[in-house]
Parts: structure tokens; sequence; C-alpha cells
């Protein structure tokens, strides 16, 4: 959370931390937005979780309508 801090220092970015690999986490996470930044970084012995993090963040954003923006390196 503090590094989002330092990244988006705009008030206006409500940050929110949750387990995106729980489906009803994601969902409660994304509702009521209307853009969601997807800034998730995995440990390197995580990454094979990728897949089920896309899937939920998608299913949450068909659910809500929001809009996307994923932040990669």
């Amino acid at each position: 959370m503090d590094k989002l801090a330092q990244l988006f220092p705009d008030p206006a970015f409500e940050k929110q931390r949750a387990d995106i690999l729980d489906p009803s986490a994601t969902l409660r996470a994304v509702e009521g937005c209307d853009l969601v930044y997807d800034c998730i970084g995995l440990p390197g012995d995580q990454m094979h979780q990728h897949p089920v993090t896309a899937r939920n963040i998608a299913a949450a954003l068909r659910h809500t309508n929001a809009r996307c923006v994923q932040v990669s390196s």
C-alpha cells in the first residue's frame, strides 16, 4: 500500500487491498469503481497465479462494467 501511495499520490485514486485470488474479494474491491488500475505484482514463485487473478479481475469488471488499466513492468 505504501508503494501505491507513492506511485499514485493523488487522493482521487482510491487504493484497495484485496485477495485477488478470491473472486468474491475481487468483486468487492471493484464494486463502485468506474476505472480500475490493475497493479498486481506477484513474487516470482507465485507467477503461476496470474491466470487466476486475470480471470477474477475480468469477471469483476464484466459484473460491474468498470474499465481497467493494466500496469505491468
